[in-house]
């Protein structure tokens, strides 16, 4: 190679695959793993293609045909260049199709669709062909008419620029020639087998009209779903074999005479590579009971496709037809496990993915979130219609002028057909729970009772079926081939290699066997495509080429294997994952504790004994429902991205962090070991500590995604949990390591320059709780806490009070307040004083003096009730001020003291949000100013809530009962009841008060 193209491939390796961090050793095994090439092979294959390849078109004005063109679409005289010689031939082609009627509207129609996909492709291309080329006109519109109409229709003009592009010309050829011969292939397939159509689906004659192709993802060179429009009926053609799905017809049909059901069974006629199906249509639901029958019979397809290990029933998988919910692609069931997986986990944490998999979240028939900055609920019954995708695609701008661009949005989803409707109005599973769990509920006991039946029945029906392997995100995919239609990619094939080696980023050894097809599939611009037998341990990829013994074992075993484990405790298992499912669809007036506070005196407060009762009792909970197979233990429980969304929950591992995650769970069960000295709660802690513990230990070393400082979300979470958790255990070298690792909190802080005063995320909440554990010790330790805080400090001075867009707590002006005040203290610098006084005059502008309470922000449009938000973490934060000595106006807190009491209670249950937080805020306050009246009033109330929550929140119907942290959760529940009776042992203040 020379020079030059050496440092091109370096180059592109840094811009393609920067997680490689010019690692030109990573760079070559990668390329070597996808393609089986080295990468200058590559760059020297691709040099010669170019060189050696020519424009496929060579035109002359009357070659052209007469196509319609849409007149919606930019640019649309140049497809008339590149389809005309192959709509003379397709048109002439189809005299060989008796049973089409209107030829010349059918050729039309079928190549108007041809040339959508390959505007597709080129439409950037030319966007940035009109931008750079010379242009007649007075304005925008003009000088676009001038290049559509002029320019793309000159032959010599569209001659030069497919020349000078080889690979662009290249990639619309292919494009075109591919799909007219799919078109082709799937009017033979109608041809050859036209009077088993007839015959099947009851019809004397069929006259094809129209076909449909897809406009989604293809596979296997340019296939996809089509509809078929006879005059007398709609056909689905499918290019695969359908016996799966007629297969799940023919256990339907079982059912309903077993077991007396109703289901409808879809007409199937299914061949070795292609089968037809009958079109299902979306028709309304005419009365009430009808849209109970549709779920209902939601809940009996839940537990068929449960039993049957089915995944991907997304919500395009789904007809609402009245009131029958019909699946019309079934190649998922049985989802293929791969062998080794999960070997670099540990043997706690693989067991807990295999279950998650195998439940029924892992169908995506109930609510399943996805995406990362923008959630998405893809699942079969989600409600759609207004939704926001969790993608950006392509938004053209100021189409039909010289200015067109395109900008990447995230747009509106389209409706689906997967939700019933009746009276023109689209009708929510969230009303309808009860009924699916009915559904699902008496299915499953039917299957639990009938083991040995069923079992049978799976294997003669199921037995030996081709089904599909889904290797990774269909989404993941899609990305990479639409990103390959970029002008970059597009004019340059060693670019567009090395984008489509991405597929191989982060491989692990259970990939490689799957890199090169993947590869190839994305090359020949198809979604990679795999296929597996129920009764076998291999994959076929695209091509048909056997992948040996990839698989953990035959796909029907695993079903097979659950028939036999169906259970009482399994069932209420999948019971607690439907219900989660349904946290986000709930309205936030079904989760209020209508607690109000107690003004009088109050009545007896319940013993200490039934308090630590219920608190025992949610630790048996968390011991019962950890997944420890060895030394490590976690949970499956709602999570939350809390920057994301605050209330979108989605089933899955619980994380590490104080929050929501096994942080926080395992210092409530050690605080808990800690006051009863139950060696269950020891060992459960100790689990779920561990995975945190081995990551301290390998820190330096650990090669993660970035990781934030904050106490509740981020590294300092993990310190926190060391500490108490080793404090409550008496674990002195977990304590040992949390001060070990306070040089790597600094270095951290240091080196990224962290400014951030985030309470939940950032400094704020770590200064409080490292000032928090400096109350714990003495000499060195103490010093070193103190050395950390100096430096947080000093960081925390970069923000300006008068800046903060939050008067909250959890995201504010108010613990920034609090955090100077006590880092003035701490320290007696003039800085942290002159601060804390900009933060009094700043908090000005949020108060509300008719309300006596601050609004959440300048706008001053809302006031919130909880710590996180509202006036309970501004009394927190003045509190901490009065008391390390800086002059707040008591009528300020009084005011504070009587709102909070009037307004903040009855709302959640929850530290963060609700009742249990603003308890133990007003405690602390009480204290803190000796209100032994408001003290009494506290307890009174906590008697109430625990009288009409607490002591049966395992069996509370309110959301957060299914939480499982601490923030937002039972644990703080539990937490929160053994602060109210753990006299000898140290209480752990979670929302980190001093």
């Amino acid at each position: 190679m020379r020079k030059d193209e050496v440092m091109k491939t370096n180059e592109m390796a840094d811009m393609f695959f920067p997680e490689l961090k010019n690692d030109d050793s990573r760079f070559a095994e990668l390329v070597k793993a996808v393609s089986g090439k080295r990468a200058e092979e590559l760059l020297a294959e691709n040099k010669e293609e170019q060189q050696t390849t020519v424009a496929f078109y060579h035109f002359t004005a009357d070659s052209i045909a007469s196509i319609r063109l849409n007149p919606s679409m930019p640019f649309a005289n140049f497809y008339r260049f590149l389809v005309s010689e192959a709509f003379k031939e397709f048109h002439m082609l189809l005299e060989r199709y008796p049973f089409i009627e209107n030829k010349v509207e059918f050729a039309e129609e079928v190549f108007s669709q041809v040339i959508e996909k390959l505007w597709s492709l080129s439409y950037r291309s030319l966007i940035q062909l009109m931008k750079s080329t010379s242009l007649q006109g007075r304005d925008e519109k003009e000088r676009f008419h001038y290049f559509n109409e002029v320019l793309l229709s000159d032959e010599k003009f569209v001659n030069e620029y497919l020349m000078n592009h080889p690979v662009f010309a290249e990639s619309l050829q292919k494009e075109m020639e591919r799909s007219i011969a799919y078109i082709r292939l799937v009017l033979d397939h109608c041809h050859e087998n036209l009077g088993i159509l007839k015959s099947r689906f009851s019809k004397k004659t069929l006259t094809l009209q129209k076909i449909s192709v897809g406009k989604g993802d293809t596979h296997q060179n340019g296939k996809t779903v089509s509809l078929l429009y006879f005059e007398e009926l709609t056909l689905v053609y499918k290019p695969r074999s359908l016996a799966i799905d007629a297969s799940y017809q023919e256990f339907l049909a079982y059912l309903n005479k077993e077991v007396g059901l109703d289901f409808k069974e879809v007409e199937i006629v299914t061949f070795q590579d292609f089968g037809f199906m009958e079109f299902i249509e979306h028709k309304p639901c005419e009365k009430e009971e009808e849209l109970d029958g549709f779920y209902r019979k939601v809940g009996y397809h839940l537990a068929n496709f449960y039993l049957l290990n089915g995944n991907d029933m997304h919500f395009e998988n789904v007809i609402a037809n009245g009131a029958e919910p019909v699946f019309i692609d079934l190649e998922s069931l049985f989802a293929p496990q791969l062998a080794g997986k999960y070997n670099n986990l540990d043997a706690s944490l693989r067991t807990l993915y295999r279950q998650l998999e195998a439940s029924v979240q892992g169908i995506s028939l109930l609510s399943t979130e996805i995406g990362s900055r923008q959630l998405m609920d893809i699942g079969g019954i989600a409600k759609n219609n207004g939704q926001t995708a969790s993608y950006r695609s392509a938004k053209i701008k100021d189409a039909f002028t010289d200015q067109m661009s395109y900008q990447l949005v995230y747009p509106k989803v389209d409706e689906k057909q997967n939700n019933p409707f009746m009276d023109g109005k689209v009708v929510e599973s969230v009303n309808y729970r009860e009924l699916i769990w009915e559904g699902f509920e008496s299915l499953y006991r039917h299957f639990m009772v009938h083991k040995d039946e069923i079992s049978k029945v799976v294997e003669k029906f199921f037995s030996g079926q081709t089904i599909r392997y889904i290797h990774r995100s269909t989404m993941f995919y899609s990305k990479l081939l639409t990103m390959h239609t970029y002008p970059l990619f597009m004019n340059d094939k060693y670019l567009k290699d090395l984008l489509f080696h991405r597929v191989g980023i982060h491989h692990t050894p259970q990939d490689r066997a799957f890199l090169n097809s993947e590869y190839a599939d994305l090359h020949r611009m198809d979604v990679p495509y795999f296929q597996a037998n129920t009764s076998s341990v291999h994959i076929m990829n695209s091509n048909g080429q056997m992948i040996s013994n990839v698989l953990e074992a035959p796909p029907i075993q695993a079903s097979l294997d659950k028939i036999i484990k169906l259970s009482d405790e399994d069932l209420m298992e999948q019971k607690r994952l439907v219900d989660i499912t349904f946290m986000n669809k709930r309205k936030s007036s079904q989760d209020r504790t209508g607690l109000t506070f107690a003004i009088g005196e109050g009545g007896a407060v319940q013993s200490d004994h039934a308090y630590l009762k219920t608190a025992k009792e949610i630790g048996d909970f968390l011991v019962r429902k950890m997944v420890a197979e060895d030394a490590h233990g976690y949970w499956i429980g709602p999570t939350i991205n809390l920057k994301q969304k605050e209330e979108a929950w989605v089933p899955g591992l619980i994380e590490t962090d104080v929050y929501n995650g096994s942080s926080g769970i395992g210092i409530f069960l050690a605080y808990l070991y800690s006051v009863t000295g139950e060696e269950k709660y020891r060992q459960a802690a100790e689990k779920s500590m561990l995975v945190i513990v081995e990551y301290l230990e390998k820190i330096e070393e650990v090669d993660t995604k970035p990781l934030g400082v904050g106490a509740f979300v981020g590294f300092s979470a993990y310190l926190y949990g060391v500490f108490k958790c080793g404090e409550y255990l008496k674990k002195d070298d977990w304590v040992l390591l949390g001060f070990e690792k306070l040089s790597w909190l600094k270095e951290k802080v240091i080196a990224e320059d962290i400014t951030d005063p985030d309470y939940i995320y950032g400094l704020t909440g770590t200064i409080h709780m490292l000032f928090q554990l400096a109350r714990e010790f003495s000499g060195e330790q103490r010093s070193s806490l103190m050395d950390v805080l100096d430096l947080l400090g000093n960081q925390l001075l970069k923000n300006e009070p008068e800046d903060m867009p939050l008067s909250g707590f959890a995201h504010g002006l108010a613990s920034l307040m609090s955090s100077f005040a006590l880092l003035s203290q701490q320290f007696q610098d003039p800085a942290y004083e002159k601060a804390v006084y900009k933060c009094f005059e700043t908090m000005k502008k949020f108060k509300s003096t008719e309300k006596g309470a601050w609004f959440n922000s300048l706008e001053q449009q809302d006031v919130s009730y909880g710590f996180c938000h509202g006036t309970p973490g501004i009394l927190m934060a003045y509190t901490i001020c009065k008391e390390v000595g800086f002059p707040v106006p008591e009528q300020w807190l009084k005011q504070s003291v009587e709102h909070i009491k009037n307004n903040s209670f009855g709302n959640t249950l929850t530290y963060c949000h609700g009742d249990i937080g603003n308890l133990e805020i007003m405690y602390a306050y009480a204290e803190s100013f000796g209100d032994k009246a408001l003290e009494r009033q506290v307890d009174a109330t906590v008697q109430t809530l625990y009288d009409t929550q607490l002591s049966n929140v395992l069996n509370s119907k309110l959301a957060h009962s299914y939480v499982l942290g601490v923030m937002a959760g039972i644990s703080g529940a539990g937490l929160f009841l053994l602060n109210r009776v753990a006299h000898d042992s140290k209480p752990t203040e979670v929302l980190m008060f001093t």
